[in-house]
Formats: C-alpha cells, structure tokens, sequence
C-alpha cells in the first residue's frame, strides 16, 4: 500500500473511490465539487489547498483502498474535534491493516512537513480507530466533550 497523492492518471481509480464510498462524515471533503468539475480541475483545487491540507490516497495496485487528510496547522475546532490527521477505509476494504498502515504513512509525510508533534481526535466507542492509533504511537491525552449530543472525542498525541 501506498498513500500518494492523486494524479491526472488516477481518474478510474477516483471514480471507483466515489461509487464505493460510504460517505462517512469528514471523508467526503471536496467530493461534490466533482459533479461539477472536471477531474483535472479538482486536482488543481486539491493542489491549491497544499500548503494547509494534503489529502493523500491509500493505493493498492491501482485501486484506492482509503484516504488521509493531512492537516498542516491546528485551528480551535481542530485541537478539539478534528486534529491534524483524518484518515478513512473503504467498508468492505477494513480489518486488513489499511487503516494502520494508512497512519503510519502520514504520519511519516507530517515528519517530512516538519511537524514534530500531531493530534489525532477519534470518537471515544470507535475501539477500531483507537487501536490504529494506539499502534501508532497514540498517547491518550483526554477526553473532548463537543457539547453537541455526539460522543465524546478521544484526543491523542503522537511525538514524531
């Protein structure tokens, strides 16, 4: 497995991604904007956005399994509820290690931004993300209250 980002020819792979997702909240970031672009338009707004946020894709083959979004700076709503990484599998792609392996590289790419030290959030009952996480390096520092009726916010630390 690979995290990349996309290029021109990933097209099909891209399109595959869209028709498999499950639309899990946060994951679908940009998706509507290509109904109404072209392919190569979105990848120029993906590039345009680089210096705050990579979205990076989990390739096997040539297939996409899963997605990162790297996030170069914190802002409040994201020390709480979002950190510097989300990242996502494919339903029927989970529990053969992606999301592991999806970390551990964009944790490498994060080192490469010169980050020394990120935040990565997960909802409290997610016990699959916590393992990922914990795999990882994760270092639970608390527990985040959103105050919205949604569950509790794991909030984890992992030094680079």
């Amino acid at each position: 497995m690979i995290l990349r980002h996309l290029k021109a020819t990933d097209r099909e792979a891209f399109e595959k991604l869209l028709d498999e997702w499950d639309d899990s909240p946060g994951f679908n970031m940009l998706y509507g904007l290509i109904e109404v672009v072209a392919f190569s338009s979105y990848l120029k707004v993906l590039e345009a956005m680089r210096d705050d946020l990579s979205c990076l894709y989990a390739f096997v083959g040539d297939e996409i399994v899963g997605k990162a979004n790297v996030r170069h700076h914190l802002n409040k709503h994201l020390e709480n509820l979002g950190g510097h990484i989300g990242y996502g599998v494919l339903n029927h792609q989970r529990k053969k290690g992606y999301a592991t392996e999806i970390l551990k590289q964009a944790l490498d790419y994060c080192r490469e931004l010169g980050l020394d030290r990120v935040l990565i959030t997960c909802d409290e009952n997610n016990i699959g993300s916590c393992k990922v996480i914990e795999r990882n390096g994760g270092v639970l520092e608390n527990l985040f209250d959103p105050k919205d009726g949604s569950s509790l916010k794991k909030r984890y630390w992992i030094n680079l």
